[in-house]
């Protein structure tokens, strides 16, 4: 509706260009997207992105909720090493830290854009074990499946959807209190 689509999908900026990362739970979105801040990337959102159609271009656009971190990310990334005590745990879920958009930019001295033109989409595959990040070209017919699995819109039957206010729409179960 109204031209955008609600996306499970992290995001950033590097050098003027919109980066969209997606993958299935687990995949390494927020590896990921914590390894482009550490070099320099500016952020536009984790877990929760919209992509808006206007005209002949794409923006993604964050919402700005907190970066869900798990314990095994914290250990691996060295930045959080010396700060993970300053962030609050999740209680829902307490394998995850939550780090709000200005603990972000505190973190990694970048700045958190409220949208961006969409240059790039990756569809991470990564482990916690991994040491080194290489890329290469997915099948577009995988690809096009990742994206239906993230996309969600308001006429999405799976999901029970409620309107924030005329503008901004919220999936549940996403909704919980953090």
């Amino acid at each position: 509706d109204r031209n955008r689509v609600f996306m499970h999908a992290a995001a950033c900026e590097r050098s003027g260009h919109g980066i969209l990362i997606l993958g299935e739970k687990g995949a390494g979105k927020t590896t990921l997207l914590n390894y482009f801040l550490d070099k320099g990337s500016d952020y536009v959102a984790n877990d929760r992105v919209f992509l808006i159609s206007d005209k002949d271009k794409i923006y993604i656009e964050g919402f700005p909720i907190p970066m869900r971190v798990s314990k095994e990310t914290m250990k691996k990334t060295k930045k959080f090493e010396i700060t993970s005590k300053l962030y609050r745990i999740n209680l829902a879920n307490t394998n995850k830290y939550l780090i709000t958009p200005l603990e972000i930019n505190s973190l990694y001295s970048v700045n958190t854009l409220y949208s961006s033109n969409l240059s790039y989409i990756i569809i991470p595959k990564i482990s916690i074990n991994d040491t080194r990040f290489s890329i290469t070209e997915c099948n577009p017919s995988n690809a096009l499946d990742v994206f239906k699995m993230n996309c969600f819109t308001p006429y999405d039957e799976s999901r029970q959807v409620y309107a924030l206010d005329d503008r901004f729409m919220m999936l549940r179960p996403w909704d919980d209190s953090r």
